[in-house]
């Protein structure tokens, strides 16, 4: 992959945009309180900014790129389910866990039953986020190694300091203002490639014509049952997950928290179809790539 001058400084601006939040908020943290829930103040776009920040990443974009590139629309599964799961926090969680008062999942179930539950949730917490630490690094690893051309030993390296500025710095607050800027540039970014990917594909009429029915243009491109596991275990992460939570638990008040949720869910779920239509694109055009470089590969372009 070879990048222009512009291209090495958008990439340092994003960085620079992305971290600045957490340096800001970082000054206005006093207490455990102010990092781990921001004081329990936040509005529905702090709310909105700590999920999406989390949840659209590497496997949102380039990872769905990838499966797109292989399978077609199947590949929307990850945002499409997500998406879903918020919808079902904000109709049956968000205000609940807020009113509660608490801090983690963990002393949720505790208050309610029993310490049993806490230590239960806390292993499954712990694991939920390994796997989703696991799934963005995979694609995150590919991408700076090949941006960079560095081995995947440097790349992890960077990824982790990066990753360490983010913990250290701002806490919920910074990692709100950080989604909101994370999903501006999503939008001007994928969303203007995904739509010019549909154009010079011919629009539906090209698409239909280059590729066939199935798998490409079937939620179900590996059978229903795999569909349907990968809604279900969508759902049951995204709702058993310490850090979505605790973008709830940091709402001003319950309402808030349902409406912040649900406003995360209306940006989610349409966040893969670019990525999406970029991977088609790729396949069709460029079919010797790397899948996983789609997505990195077409923006360079």
């Amino acid at each position: 992959m070879k990048l222009s001058m512009v291209h090495l400084v958008s990439l340092v601006l994003t960085l620079i945009l992305t971290m600045l939040p957490g340096i800001l908020a970082s000054r206005r943290i006093k207490s455990a309180d102010d990092y781990n829930v921001g004081g329990r103040s936040a509005g529905v776009g702090m709310v909105a900014g700590s999920i999406i920040g989390t949840i659209v990443g590497g496997a949102a974009t380039v990872g769905t790129a990838q499966l797109g590139f292989k399978l077609g629309l199947t590949a929307w599964w990850f945002t499409l389910g997500s998406g879903i799961a918020l919808l079902i926090m904000a109709a049956f969680y968000a205000k609940p866990l807020r009113a509660s008062g608490l801090t983690t999942v963990a002393e949720f179930l505790v208050t309610n039953y029993g310490k049993p539950a806490g230590w239960l949730a806390t292993v499954s917490s712990c694991a939920g986020i390994f796997f989703s630490i696991v799934a963005s690094t995979l694609t995150a690893l590919h991408l700076v190694a090949g941006i960079f051309g560095v081995n995947l030993y440097i790349s992890a390296l960077l990824i982790l300091l990066i990753t360490a500025g983010f913990v250290f710095l701002g806490g919920i607050s910074g990692s709100g203002m950080a989604g909101i800027i994370k999903i501006i540039l999503i939008f001007a970014s994928i969303f203007v490639g995904g739509v010019l990917a549909y154009g010079k594909l011919g629009g539906s009429v090209g698409l239909t014509a280059a590729l066939p029915a199935q798998p490409w243009f079937t939620l179900f491109g590996r059978g229903v049952e795999d569909g349907l596991f990968s809604l279900c275990s969508m759902i049951v992460g995204v709702i058993s997950t310490q850090t979505y939570v605790q973008a709830l638990f940091s709402a001003k008040d319950s309402k808030t928290a349902a409406v912040g949720c649900v406003t995360a869910a209306c940006i989610v779920i349409p966040v893969g179809l670019p990525s999406v239509m970029t991977g088609m694109f790729m396949h069709i055009n460029h079919p010797e790539i790397n899948s996983i470089d789609a997505l990195p590969l077409y923006l360079s372009y």
